[in-house]
């Protein structure tokens, strides 16, 4: 086999979670369950601000292709 394996595939080196100190990776850990019990007011509003693409990308190409839809409808109707 090869003599070395890209991080892709499981090869060695950093992969997203390692940390070098343990107690980096506690500390992460319990600011998730926090978050979970008690999400984080920044978050929420952030997300509740967010516009229609970002919070519900599938909604908002439904909507453009009905918009998109009725204005063909409306063209061949009328043309």
């Amino acid at each position: 086999g090869w003599p070395w394996r890209p991080a892709e595939v499981g090869g060695p080196g950093p992969r997203q979670g390692d940390f070098a100190e343990p107690r980096q990776s506690l500390r992460g850990l319990s600011e998730l369950v926090t978050d979970l019990g008690r999400p984080n007011p920044e978050l929420v509003r952030r997300t509740e601000a967010a516009p229609l693409l970002e919070k519900n990308p599938t909604l908002f190409w439904k909507l453009v292709s009905l918009a998109l839809a009725v204005l063909l409808v409306l063209s061949l109707a009328l043309g």
